[in-house]
């Protein structure tokens, strides 16, 4: 298997992008309307009908059992009032995420499915542990559900003949992820991330944790608490059993638990693990 460098010619990241589905990108515009402060109902309700697939399963999961309403929402702009403009933002993550993660990825050995779940769990967990310190939970929830962008991106660059054309070969051949992508597509899918995170105009403090989520430096003792909220909502999926094969023993290394620092004990730990499971199980049930 030819695991030398490539010559680094790299793909236009703007068109790779537009090939993937429309709905991450109105997230991308989303989250921005609703950090400016001066959204609306009809500024938000205009932006998610774009897409009617969109709107139809906002409103769905509106009427879930995740809210419970005791009477059924029947439009967009119902659903937006009732849940909140912030939740909304979460729903459209929700339903953006599924579409764009759902589907397999060849170049890691990765069922849909699985990097899927991979995804909303981090998510549900980088969420939790965001509100065990008093952080804006909905921004460190986005951290969580778009960490594997670049995986996705990568793999539309590898069906199409990008890089070496031989797909992950495990972690016993190829350990170090990163490397990996290095030598077989001259970039590493944080880094794509991040391109396209940007072209989607999402802002630097979404798009900074996302691209170092693999860095683990022991001896950075002060790695930003969004980083370090990001990687224990990864710690918590692996717990889980929903950790990726390509990321095995990534975060449970003793540098990795290292680097998490005493902002998380081992109670607290276990605590969101108990509850992440519990979310998660209830927003696949919503989802089905």
């Amino acid at each position: 298997m030819n695991l030398a460098p490539i010559p680094a010619t790299l793909p236009d990241w703007g068109i790779l992008a537009e090939k993937l589905p429309a709905a991450p990108k109105i997230f991308g515009r989303l989250q921005r309307l609703l950090a400016d402060g001066n959204s609306d109902v009809e500024s938000i309700s205009t932006l998610v009908r774009v897409d009617a697939s969109l709107t139809s399963r906002v409103i769905r999961l509106a009427n879930s059992a995740m809210y419970s309403f005791s009477e059924p929402v029947s439009s967009l702009e119902e659903a937006i009032n009732r849940v909140g403009f912030r939740e909304v933002l979460r729903l459209v993550g929700l339903v953006a995420s599924q579409g764009l993660f759902s589907r397999e990825v060849v170049a890691y050995g990765l069922e849909g499915e699985q990097l899927w779940q991979n995804c909303l769990a981090t998510a549900i967990a980088t969420e939790m542990a965001a509100r065990c310190h008093n952080l804006d939970p909905y921004d460190h929830y986005i951290h969580g559900l778009l960490r594997s962008l670049g995986k996705v991106v990568l793999n539309h660059h590898f069906i199409s003949g990008g890089g070496t054309g031989d797909p992950y070969p495990g972690c016993r051949i190829a350990p170090s992820l990163m490397d990996w992508e290095k030598k077989s597509f001259g970039i590493t899918s944080p880094e794509v991330a991040a391109k396209v995170l940007r072209i989607w105009s999402f802002p630097e403090e979404v798009v900074k944790p996302i691209t170092r989520q693999y860095y683990l430096d022991p001896l950075d003792r002060n790695p930003g608490v969004e980083l370090e909220i990001l990687r224990v909502g990864m710690l918590v999926a692996i717990r889980l059993g929903k950790g990726l094969p390509p990321e095995a023993g990534l975060l449970e290394s003793s540098d990795a638990m290292a680097v998490l620092g005493g902002r998380f004990s081992n109670g607290q730990i276990e605590n969101l693990i108990m509850e992440t499971r519990s979310s998660l199980n209830s927003t696949l049930g919503a989802l089905d």
